[in-house]
């Protein structure tokens, strides 16, 4: 099973920031995260936010075996962990498992 989210994230913070992953927290697992450099479309993993900046993020989860049947709606709760070991939580995000 895989979930995936695209996100608009704003650094609020007065540092730069890198995104270093994702988290899921039921079922419990570890997801990877791109961000859009601010000058160009390309994503990776190690673009920086700027202090005051907006940018695209995707983060991608592989759960194995799925928790859902294909066809129903998946409710998680996800956290975007920065560089300083911040865990940012989205509660209660859905996804359709097509």
């Amino acid at each position: 099973m895989q979930i995936v989210g695209d996100l608009n994230i704003t650094n609020i913070s007065k540092y730069d920031v890198v995104v270093m992953g994702a988290k899921i927290r039921k079922p419990n697992a570890v997801g990877y995260v791109l961000v859009r450099a601010n000058d160009s479309n390309e994503y990776s993993q190690k673009h920086r936010i700027p202090r005051g900046g907006i940018s695209d993020l995707r983060f991608t989860f592989f759960v194995q075996p799925p928790v859902r049947e294909e066809g129903t709606l998946f409710k998680a709760d996800i956290a975007i962990i920065d560089q300083f070991g911040n865990e940012h939580w989205l509660k209660g995000l859905e996804f359709q498992y097509t």
